[in-house]
C-alpha cells in the first residue's frame, strides 16, 4: 500500500514538473487549449467505445480475435481515454499511448502472418496440350 502513495506522489510531482516546462515554453493560453482539445477527444473516445466495444464482440464471435485480445483492447482503449479527460501533460501522454496500445492489440489479427491454404485438391487433371511450332522444330 505504501507503493501506492509513492507512486502516486511521484507521478503528481512529475505530472506538475511537466506542466511547468510546457507553460514556461508553449504559454499558459496553448496549455489552457491542450486541456479543452485533449478532454474532447477523450469523451469522444470514451462514447465512441461502445461501437468499439461492439466491434470486438463480433470478432469475438467470429473468432479473428481471443477473449483476451478483446478484453485486453477494450480495457486500454477507455483507461486511455479517462486519462486524456484528465488535465494535464503526463496525463494525456499516458491516454495516447494506452490508446495506441489498444489499436494494435484490437487489430492484431491484421498484422499476424496467416498462412496460405493450397486448395491442391481441387486439381482432378491436367492435359498438356503441345503447340505447332514445337512439334515442326522436334522433326
Amino acid at each position: 500500500m505504501p507503493f501506492l502513495y509513492i507512486g502516486g506522489f511521484l507521478y503528481l510531482v512529475l505530472e506538475l514538473f511537466s506542466i511547468v516546462i510546457f507553460v514556461q515554453e508553449f504559454g499558459a493560453w496553448i496549455y489552457f487549449l491542450e486541456i479543452i482539445v485533449s478532454g474532447i477527444f477523450g469523451f469522444f473516445i470514451l462514447f465512441r467505445g461502445r461501437l468499439s466495444i461492439a466491434k470486438g464482440l463480433s470478432g469475438l464471435f467470429e473468432g479473428r480475435i481471443v477473449s483476451m485480445e478483446f478484453l485486453s483492447s477494450s480495457f486500454f482503449g477507455m483507461l486511455g481515454a479517462f486519462f486524456l479527460i484528465l488535465p494535464g501533460i503526463l496525463s494525456d501522454f499516458f491516454g495516447i499511448i494506452l490508446q495506441c496500445v489498444g489499436f494494435l492489440i484490437s487489430n492484431a489479427y491484421f498484422f499476424k502472418k496467416h498462412p496460405k491454404n493450397n486448395n491442391d485438391d481441387e486439381i482432378i487433371d491436367v492435359e498438356i496440350i503441345p503447340d505447332d511450332e514445337n512439334l515442326k522444330q522436334e522433326k
